[in-house]
């Protein structure tokens, strides 16, 4: 098995390889089999692994390593993307399949030769992670190997089976804005066909990775029982910061949005995001960041740092070839959408910019001078905070501006329904919560939703587009309402004996009993206590600590009980059988379950906006703008709409 899982692999990079070469040759239709057998050598690999995973094949070290007898099969199934080894296998798949896919979506869509420009930079690609995917094989043959026993991290949530690999689709997927990005500049052409192309594939890799990101989040929320959902912990910004730049990207290449300059930034952005796909690569799988995300210290650091470079600097040689697709002349009005269109792009670089610096400056400073540096949630809360309202005063206004010019009176002639709900709306939950700063987000969730109401009533020419892209602010705003609003809850640590009560605000848990269970796997410690509010029952809560011996490590469980405007969230962090106590922490978390909400509406919103419209009879579907003279907010963010729910 180790030799055939060792020999596919290195069939991957080689044809991929060959393929790259023979797109440059324009030999396309060797090219295209090249292409697809390098994928069926991949696709083969990856079988015969999860086979040995599900079989538990001892002869095989990363089966050994990721493994054990009790561990159910969707665990087993699941272990290919939990360790280093087979994660990158995973990654090549991911990576191979998106390859395919675009040749196959490509092919008359493109001219021959940005087609066979974009593909070879796929396939040198696959190529580049067959070979890191051979440095780091999950094929090694296990002569005297030490099993290192999952992680109990790992088995304790089923969200783990889905997060990676909806991370990995959503990165892989960045590879082609970065390869058209390549090929633009090869050709020294762009066109419409190009940004077609480049928005739907952004689209493709935005929906995965923002529903990964927040499967992650929720991962953190229920497991972890730290009561958090986001620690701007370096692995977590690796993946924000792609996430940014392909949102930048969506406002650049909407069909109504290909104006005041955009072909650069367009170009510019789609090798960013990948660039940054490359970097989180390198920096969770060498050893350089010290993270719970990331990997141990392997050798594949100096391997990944190669492909890095050589992506970044073939990249600026190709904008250097092609630097007269930077020039441009376009102006815009001080009012209008393209203005309120470019500030959102260059709010989203600075804030990626800013989580970058933040991620990279510990391990910097400790480089060079060998002190640590903490750059931790407040440092990002200060910077960011100008970022993030920006960035919501923008989604909701921007939508209402007219292309070209507009006037200050004109525009509060639109806006004037959703611009009197905000203000109720924020003076509401002034009044009530007397949050200042939640009160502005609640305004400006309430300024998107009336805003997607009008557009829907209206019913506008392309509606089913604008409603989408509305649909994916108004997941924004609340994602923002829900950030801002979890940090304003209550929290109480307390070691309490049987019938004593923990109090957060109005909220009470009075220990019943704790209880000790071993289930074979684990000790498990479980305190019984009953939920109260106002006197009124929430019912009991069974939170616990589970002991994994073979582990030496010690996870709690936390109880959750959400509300329909907060969360009841529970965690037993200690407990002493002799006195029977325990050491309980309770808090309430205000509108963290609408962040979760918040997720499924951003990304339904960017698929009904993003699904291919049906051409008209006798002709295709217009690209002309309908300006604003109907009142009614067009596509002017396609997708997702702001970074504010990440930057918050």
């Amino acid at each position: 098995m180790g030799i055939i899982g060792n020999a596919l692999t290195v069939s991957c990079g080689i044809l991929a390889l060959a393929a790259a070469a023979l797109w440059l040759a324009r030999r396309e239709q060797w090219a295209r089999l090249a292409t697809v057998l390098s994928l069926l050598a991949v696709l083969a690999a990856v079988a015969l692994m999860e086979f040995a995973l599900l079989a538990r094949d001892t002869a095989v070290d990363y089966v050994v390593k990721v493994t054990e007898e009790a561990l159910p099969a969707y665990y087993r199934f699941t272990a290919l993307w939990s360790a280093m080894e087979g994660s990158l296998l995973f990654w090549l798949l991911c990576l191979a399949i998106v390859t395919v896919a675009f040749v196959v979506h490509g092919l008359h869509r493109l001219p021959p030769r940005m087609l066979g420009a974009a593909a070879a930079v796929l396939c040198a690609f696959v190529a580049a992670f067959a070979a890191v995917s051979i440095v780091a094989s999950p094929f090694t043959l296990a002569e005297g190997s030490i099993a290192d026993r999952p992680s109990p991290l790992l088995q304790d949530h089923a969200a783990m089976g889905i997060h990676p690999p909806l991370l990995y689709l959503g990165f892989t997927a960045l590879a082609i804005p970065f390869a058209l990005s390549c090929a633009a500049l090869l050709t020294r052409s762009t066109g419409a066909a190009w940004a077609r192309l480049m928005r739907g594939w952004t689209v493709v890799a935005w929906i995965p990775l923002t529903a990964g990101i927040l499967l992650g989040a929720w991962w953190s929320y229920a497991v972890l029982g730290w009561g958090g959902y986001w620690a701007w912990d370096p692995v977590e910004n690796a993946s924000l910061m792609p996430w940014l730049m392909a949102t930048a990207l969506l406002h650049v290449t909407g069909p109504r949005m290909r104006s005041a300059g955009w072909r650069p930034w367009a170009i510019v952005l789609g090798g960013a995001a990948f660039a940054l796909v490359v970097l989180a690569t390198f920096l969770t799988r060498s050893g350089v960041i010290q993270s719970i995300h990331a990997f141990s210290v392997s050798p594949l650091g100096p391997l990944l740092l190669a492909v890095l470079l050589a992506a970044v600097t073939g990249w600026v040689v190709l904008a250097l070839h092609g630097r007269s697709l930077f020039h441009s002349d376009a102006r815009a009005a001080v009012l209008s959408r393209q203005t309120a269109l470019q500030i959102n792009r260059v709010a989203l670089a600075l804030v990626t910019l800013i989580v970058l610096a933040g991620s990279l400056l510990p391990t910097v400073v400790l480089a060079v001078s060998g002190d640590r540096l903490s750059v931790g949630p407040p440092w990002y809360e200060r910077t960011l905070a100008p970022l993030a309202v920006v960035l919501l005063v923008v989604m909701a206004v921007g939508p209402w501006l007219r292309w070209g010019a507009d006037s200050v009176r004109s525009l509060l002639g639109r806006i004037w329904l959703p611009a009197v709900t905000a203000a109720a709306t924020s003076g509401v939950v002034a009044l009530v919560v007397r949050d200042v700063v939640l009160a502005l987000a609640a305004g400006l969730t309430a300024f998107v939703l009336v805003s997607l109401v009008v557009g829907i009533v209206r019913r506008a020419p392309g509606r089913r587009r604008r409603a989408g892209a509305l649909l994916a602010h108004l997941g924004v705003a609340i994602a923002a309402l829900a950030v801002v609003g979890s940090g304003i809850g209550a929290v109480t640590e307390r070691t309490v004996a049987v019938g004593q009560t923990v109090l957060a605000g109005d909220t009470s848990a009075t220990l019943v009993s704790v209880d000790r269970v071993d289930d074979g796997r684990r000790d498990i410690a479980e305190a019984r206590l009953l939920l109260e509010r106002d006197g009124e029952s929430l019912g009991e809560a069974r939170p616990q600590l589970r002991w994994y011996e073979e582990h030496s490590t010690m996870l709690a469980a936390p109880e959750i009980r959400p509300l329909f405007f907060d969360d009841v969230y529970v965690t037993l962090l200690d407990f002493d059988p002799v006195d029977t106590t325990a050491t309980i922490r309770l808090a309430v978390n205000p509108l963290v379950s609408w962040l979760w909400v918040a997720g499924g509406v951003a990304v339904a919103g960017a698929a009904i906006a993003a699904w291919p419209a049906r051409p008209r009879r006798g002709g295709v579907p217009s690209t002309r703008s309908t300006s604003g003279h109907t009142g009614v907010p067009d596509t002017a963010v396609v997708g997702a709409g702001g970074a504010a729910g990440g930057a918050a």
